[in-house]
């Protein structure tokens, strides 16, 4: 019997995050790489083996609904129609009006036998007991669970809340076996409207669902403090949010299949940024990285490494602009000296081999293969 299907609960992983620094040695650019670690975005409440939908998946509702319609009386309580006969034996009017009478006023757990005129049904609560060991307390309405009722399943999951034409629906809360709950709103069996969700680990999700999925308008909080509020679709954060992580790193801009992806800025807790396009929890695509210092590269990413076309500047009028691959420079590149002095050169793996004289630049300039630094950028 499935439990929750909320989805894949809470797994802490973290993904290795390489933002590569750039430092100057006189004419030549090395790069210093760092490491950043990060929390990795946290998936949802998805089990296989759990579904939030219990309520009707956890009973066989064909041998339960045929037990409903075969009895009638059960610890002493009767399940009958206004107009139905009560008893076999011989009683006179009087008698049978005054049995009926009294059943009306009976109570059970406490709550009134309520009749409903227009239907002649009585909806009252009863407790019945399943063969496969499910026992329902609660109100019955035209033999099937309507109104409030608690339910409880042999490996001690419980849903408590309202019920209609024999399933969970309005609000209520279930708990399931290993600790999780939900408590909110329902529809036929499903979690409908808004719900919280709180797991055994203590994380959490507040918002709203839709057939027994996270969807629309939500937010998930973690133990380890890190915070989550935005969009979700069919159980997955999809669309704009913001992701604070416990370090003071935060993430804000678009998700997609539960990941960092589209356009998005993230700051580290050490006042780095990066502001641009994201894959998979990557940097990929155009972009720009802000260092601490003043430093700054501008450009292309392709999975979190500086690739293709790309400007980095320093803090003392310095700059490099031209083509990266894996990070580091590679190919020819302009190299304005702090003094505004102009070179030309070529590198290869983040090493420069050479400088350019005036006759092997002009023939670069020949051969199509010097760099268009005024529009560098600005047609990608």
């Amino acid at each position: 019997m499935g439990l929750c299907s909320m989805q894949q609960c809470y797994n802490s992983q973290q993904n290795q995050r390489a933002i590569n620094e750039i430092k100057s040695q006189e004419d030549e650019i090395e790069i210093e790489k760092h490491e950043k670690k990060r929390p990795s975005i946290k998936e949802n409440y998805k089990d296989d083996n759990k579904t939030v939908n219990t309520v009707e998946t956890k009973q066989n509702n064909q041998d339960g609904r045929k037990k409903i319609r075969k009895i009638k009386t059960f610890n002493s309580q009767i399940l009958i129609d206004e107009n139905q006969q009560i008893s076999e034996s011989e009683e006179d009017e009087e008698e049978k009006q005054n049995n009926i009478k009294n059943e009306e006023k009976r109570k059970i757990h406490e709550r009134e036998i309520q009749i409903n005129k227009s239907n002649n049904k009585i909806v009252k609560l009863d407790t019945l007991i399943f063969d496969n060991g499910i026992k329902y307390t609660g109100e019955w309405f035209n033999k099937m669970r309507d109104g409030y009722g608690i339910q409880e399943w042999p490996d001690n999951s419980r849903y408590e809340g309202e019920w209609k034409q024999d399933k969970s629906h309005g609000k209520g809360k279930l708990i399931h076996a290993d600790g999780d709950i939900y408590e909110g709103q329902w529809k036929n069996d499903k979690a409908e409207g808004k719900g919280v969700y709180k797991s055994k680990n203590g994380a959490i999700f507040e918002g709203e669902w839709v057939n027994d999925k996270q969807h629309g308008k939500g937010s998930e909080k973690w133990i380890d403090g890190t915070y989550f509020v935005g969009e979700y679709f069919e159980g997955k954060k999809q669309g704009l949010g913001r992701l604070e992580f416990v370090d003071g790193s935060v993430y804000e801009g678009n998700f997609n299949n539960n990941q960092i992806d589209g356009e998005g800025t993230y700051k580290w807790s050490d006042g780095k940024q990066y502001k641009g396009q994201w894959s998979k929890n990557l940097m990929h695509g155009k972009g720009k990285f802000e260092y601490l210092n003043g430093k700054s590269y501008e450009g292309y990413y392709f999975n979190d490494k500086k690739q293709g076309k790309g400007i980095f500047k320093w803090n003392d009028e310095r700059q490099y602009i031209g083509f990266w691959d894996k990070g580091n420079q590679n190919g020819i590149g302009i190299y304005y000296l702090s003094n505004g002095e102009k070179k030309i050169g070529e590198w290869v793996n983040g090493k420069r081999e050479k400088w350019f004289n005036e006759d092997e630049i002009q023939n670069l300039v020949y051969q199509g293969q010097m760099i268009d630094e005024q529009n560098f950028l600005v047609n990608d």
